[in-house]
């Protein structure tokens, strides 16, 4: 059921917006992550926001081009991003190369990074735009789930610098006991939204 929480997520998206309460990374002063992430490196300079103009930024390569479980993933991103208010209409969604990107969009690069070689492992790089990079499709949805929790944490501004990030844990579940307790089929979708949101990949 590795996928099963981003297959439920795209009948769900006219569930209600999952509020929380963010934690800080470190210190109060320093950018508020829920959940934390591993390191958030800021570079004490600008800061990276959306704008109506964003766009997310598909960089072509071989693994990305024709890449269909890549493209569904940005373009459930893109309806959440709106549903939660980071946006004021959906983001458009661009296949193109690295000169294309412009100040406020997201950038989605698949390749391998030298910080981590846990396969759910990211890096989201913030510096106008927010570039996100990771060896493969749950890396990458993982980065830009990040980036919105983020964004809704901290007032839809996060300082320039650099994220990484990765599960401490592979499996992160959850147990349903259905057996002795009759639960709804709207209520069990709400939960797997919830789940995901957090970054459990388990039910």
């Amino acid at each position: 059921m590795n996928r099963l929480i981003k297959s439920v997520l795209a009948f769900t998206m006219s569930l209600s917006v999952l509020t929380f309460t963010p934690n800080t990374l470190h210190a109060s002063s320093e950018p508020a992550m829920y959940p934390s992430v591993q390191s958030y490196e800021t570079s004490g300079n600008g800061s990276f926001a959306l704008a109506d103009s964003s766009r997310f930024i598909i960089i072509a390569n071989d693994s990305t081009i024709h890449n269909e479980e890549l493209e569904d993933d940005v373009k459930l991103m893109s309806s959440e991003y709106l549903a939660k208010g980071l946006t004021s209409t959906a983001m458009n969604i661009h296949i193109g190369l690295e000169s294309d990107v412009k100040d406020g969009d997201i950038v989605i690069m698949m390749e391998a990074i030298n910080e981590t070689t846990h396969p759910e492992g990211y890096k989201i790089e913030l510096d106008g735009a927010a570039t996100i990079t990771a060896p493969n499709t749950d890396g990458l949805f993982y980065g830009m789930r990040t980036l919105q929790r983020g964004l809704i944490a901290n007032d839809k501004s996060l300082p320039n610098g650099t994220i990484v990030d990765y599960p401490g844990t592979n499996e992160r579940g959850f147990h349903l006991d259905a057996a002795r307790k009759w639960f709804g089929k709207d209520w069990i979708e709400s939960l797997v939204k919830d789940l995901s949101y957090q970054g459990f990949n388990k039910l």
